[in-house]
Formats: structure tokens, sequence, C-alpha cells
């Protein structure tokens, strides 16, 4: 982490370090040592996923080759959908351990 904060933070970028788990709770003692690391569990992913997939597959539903029409109103139909932009730094910044993703998503 140390490294990519080195590399890419002087260009504007913002790191942040996650470590992906199927543990729903971290010993005390452990919670020190993480540092601004976070810890994203695995039913968190899985949901982030599922989510996408949908307004994929929501999207494909209303696509049209030739119509580009069609894929701009399937694109504002989804918008209200998405997160806003930088949910995901938003949501790793969260001063807690374990990080459900979908936590800034619009519902």
């Amino acid at each position: 982490m140390n490294r990519a904060i080195a590399e890419y933070q002087q260009l504007g970028c913002t790191v942040c370090g996650t470590i992906l788990t199927h543990l729903e709770a971290i010993d005390p003692s452990a919670k020190s040592s993480l540092g601004s690391l976070r810890l994203v569990s695995k039913s968190a992913i899985q949901s982030l996923w599922d989510r996408v997939r949908l307004l994929f597959s929501l999207y494909r539903d209303s696509w049209s080759l030739d119509d580009v029409s069609a894929r701009l109103v399937a694109a504002a139909a989804l918008r209200p959908q998405c997160p806003p932009a930088g949910w995901l730094v938003t949501t790793l910044q969260q001063d807690t351990v374990i990080i459900g993703v979908l936590s800034y998503w619009p519902q």
C-alpha cells in the first residue's frame, strides 16, 4: 500500500487499501494494526456484483445496435439507480473496520 501511495498519490489518485474477507468480525487487538486498511466482506462484493449485473441486464434489454436514441433513453433510465461519482472512495474511507460496499449506492 505504501508503494501504491508513493507512486499514484502524486498523480492525484486516491489510494485505498482493502482486504476482501469472509470474516464478519475482527479481533480487537488486530484493529489497531489495520491502520487505514479496510476489510470488505465477501457478501458485500457479491451484493455489489448482483447490483451491477442487474443494471447491465436492464440496460441490455433496452439497448439497440441500430437506434442510438434507444441507448440514450436506456442509459437515462438507469442513471438514477447508479451511485454518485466517488462513491467507492467515500465508502472505503468510512471510519469502520468492515465495510459494506453498497453504503452510498442509491436504493
